[in-house]
């Protein structure tokens, strides 16, 4: 099975931070500004994380679908209690659904405080929206008023070498409030207000790494698989350490969380709190782990500071317009996303979009890999030729429907790179010598990705993205929805040819472009999706 491999080599061999490697999610605007109502609105994203817990646990999940095939629902199982421990060369995993009984409780996070609050009562039940306001606001908001001068676990942040080194004597020193972070269910931050001016304050910033350690970094433990994120004006955002689970697990869990803001659907009634509901998790350090985190918590300002993101949502069209065209939307998007690449670097884009594998079992992702000839050809006729309306449609077409023609064979298990990717550690593993392709600059141009893409729909208007892995790429994840498409996108800063700002003109234009091609050109030829 390749999943243990990709886990490896795609995460836990790693040693940049884990924020390079996490997505951030950004839900749609709720609205409040001060610690009570933070209290209330955390309260409620508890008891709606518990929820879904509860609906993986007992099995109550819609069974996902491709078409008539069902999914492998295995990353569901791995989400919660989910923790990876910096190691020295490679990471471990400490999985939730490993536990012989699942934990009780949660961490809070406020000012770089960190506590362990339990959440379900006496009778096991979880705790009611009244006992939760009163655990924050009693407990957690008077014990966390000034901000931790060594917030420990945003040391995560760091590079993994340097976070292992400070891990190792958190084990050593302060061995059960490291069992305590490790079996929390998920994470909870409580986020102070930041200045506007502050150009790390967007929910893009806050969602993928707290925006720095002057801004809320320091509420923020990234080795753990779910951290929901409660900001002021009006940010709710979620972190994702990525290891075990891509991204339509928390897609659904963002879907149910604005599902019972909507609908208030929240438990009321109570039984009595558990002993030692909360405790605050006073980690000793000493000098060199100071030392350490100090490095670490550089690192993630420079990660920070690197990043140019833009969240933004196209209003001409959504996915209802393009399937009338009897298009797929996806593919639609994508030849969008190359055409506006093209116009700002005058060059076909060596592009990657990630597409699931649960079709298998315990499937993860394959690339499906653009530009094909006829994508490449389309972008050409629409720049560079003199070509008529016709050949451009005509062009646009056959562009789409080579997209989706590969999309079907990654699904299916017949794209190249997991099979590369196989051939490759197995060469490793076996301890032969590697075959010359992987050694080959057209293997290593063909692996440098200057566009790096996913589409994660959901219900509600929520934005995923990530961080730019290259220093000459663009990062950018899609919700294309029925009448609009919603875009993060993220670009290193300090690469003076990428921008996400002139990226968003090039792409606006370029979805524009193309609906009038499909609507003011006749074409000889007709998709067939």
């Amino acid at each position: 099975m390749l999943t243990p491999w990709w886990k490896e080599i795609a995460y836990l061999s790693m040693r940049t931070s884990v924020i390079t490697s996490s997505p951030g999610i950004v839900l749609p605007t709720i609205a409040f500004s001060d610690t009570i109502q933070q209290a209330a609105i955390a309260s409620k994203l508890i008891q709606s994380m518990l929820s879904y817990h509860h609906m993986i646990i007992e099995n109550k999940i819609p069974q996902d679908v491709y078409g008539k095939t069902k999914l492998d629902m295995f990353q569901y199982k791995l989400l919660y209690g989910t923790t990876r421990i910096p190691r020295h060369s490679i990471d471990q995993l400490k999985l939730g659904s490993d536990m012989k009984v699942w934990s009780d409780h949660i961490v809070v996070i406020r000012n770089g405080n960190p506590f362990k609050v339990k959440v379900y009562d006496q009778t096991e039940n979880v705790i009611s929206l009244e006992q939760l306001e009163f655990l924050l606001k009693e407990f957690v908001y008077p014990h966390s008023q000034f901000i931790n001068p060594f917030p420990i676990l945003a040391g995560s942040g760091g590079d993994r070498e340097t976070w292992a080194k400070i891990y190792a004597k958190m084990e050593q020193y302060n061995p059960e409030l490291v069992e305590s972070i490790e079996k929390a269910l998920f994470v909870v931050n409580l986020d102070s207000k930041i200045d506007s001016n502050n150009p790390n304050s967007s929910p893009s910033y806050q969602s993928l790494s707290g925006g720095g350690k002057k801004s809320n970094s320091i509420n923020r433990y990234f080795d753990k698989c779910i951290q929901v994120n409660v900001g002021f004006e009006n940010q709710i955002t979620l972190t994702n350490e990525h290891t075990v689970a891509e991204l339509p697990p928390l897609a659904l869990l963002c879907d149910i969380i604005m599902n019972n803001f909507e609908t208030n659907a929240f438990k009321t009634d109570s039984n009595k709190l558990k002993e030692k509901s909360v405790e605050k998790l006073n980690f000793y350090l000493d000098e060199s782990m100071k030392i350490n985190l100090g490095i670490a918590l550089k690192k993630v300002d420079e990660l920070t500071d690197k990043v140019d993101a833009t969240i933004h949502t196209f209003k001409g069209f959504g996915k209802s317009a393009i399937k009338k065209m009897q298009l797929s939307p996806d593919s639609f998007i994508q030849l969008a996303l190359n055409l506006a690449f093209f116009k700002i670097h005058k060059n076909q884009p060596t592009t990657l979009e990630a597409v699931s594998l649960r079709k298998f079992k315990e499937g993860r992702t394959e690339t499906i890999r653009l530009p094909t000839v006829e994508t490449a050809d389309f972008v050409k006729k629409v720049v560079c030729d003199n070509s008529s309306g016709t050949e451009v449609k005509n062009a646009l077409i056959r562009g789409v429907v080579s997209h989706k023609s590969y999309t079907n064979e990654c699904i299916n298990g017949y794209g190249m790179d997991r099979h590369l990717l196989g051939l490759r550690l197995a060469a490793r593993d076996l301890k032969i010598n590697l075959p010359k392709i992987f050694l080959s600059p057209i293997y290593q141009k063909m692996i440098h990705f200057q566009l790096i893409t996913s589409q994660v729909p959901t219900k509600h208007k929520i934005a995923f993205g990530f961080t730019p892995v290259h220093e000459d790429n663009y990062g950018v994840c899609y919700n294309p929805r029925q009448e609009e498409i919603l875009f993060f996108i993220t670009a290193p800063k300090y690469w003076k040819k990428t921008s996400s700002v002139k990226f968003v003109a090039a792409l606006e234009e370029s979805l524009t472009q193309m609906e009038s091609i499909l609507i003011n050109s006749p074409s000889l030829i007709k998709a067939k999706m």
